[in-house]
């Protein structure tokens, strides 16, 4: 009988605590695990939702591009560049006051279907001159390109004269030579 009690006793421990267990432990996670496939389910029904889009036309305006990208003419113009531009340069200085500059150009770059000249030019003027130089040359200029620029003044200078050193490259086709480019 006492063993009938503590077998009794013990099972309602065991189911006690199985409750218990259930009820801390399972029940909550079984509420969390449907709560996160409810919204794995939304995602996915919102996922579903979107379409992909129709490609073909984005395919075919590039390859109408590219085809006429091949067939266009290069646009760089051809022969060295480094006179015209060092005398563009020279004239958008002088028409903005500055006489006192300093142009070079350095041995020029020849890549497969391009060459560079590179080109220095310093000079010292306002602020807004400076500025307005730069613009022009980079604007009506499209065969050069700024590559670095530095702009040096005094803090204590309320007049706001700065020094320029400005070093660019300009591009071009070189010329045509026994029937091939060079």
């Amino acid at each position: 009988m006492r063993i009938e009690t503590d077998i009794v006793k013990t099972a309602s421990v065991v189911g006690l605590l199985c409750a218990v267990y259930g009820g801390v432990v399972l029940w909550p996670s079984g509420k969390q695990n449907k709560a996160l496939a409810a919204t794995i389910q939304d995602k996915q029904d919102k996922l579903d939702a979107y379409q992909l889009p129709d490609l073909d036309p984005l395919r075919s305006e590039i390859f109408e591009l590219r085809t006429e990208l091949r067939e266009r003419p290069d646009s760089l113009p051809v022969g060295d560049l480094h006179d015209r531009v060092l005398h563009h340069v020279s004239n958008t200085l002088i028409y903005h006051g500055i006489t006192e500059y300093d142009t070079s150009y350095r041995q020029p770059q020849r890549y497969a279907r391009f060459a560079v000249t590179p080109i220095d030019v310093q000079f010292s003027g306002g602020f807004v001159q400076a500025f307005d130089v730069i613009r022009r040359i980079e604007q009506e200029d499209p065969g050069v390109r700024i590559e670095r620029l530095e702009i040096s003044g005094q803090p204590d200078n309320t007049s706001g004269y700065v020094t320029v050193n400005l070093q660019m490259s300009s591009f071009y086709l070189p010329r045509q030579r026994e029937g091939g480019r060079r």
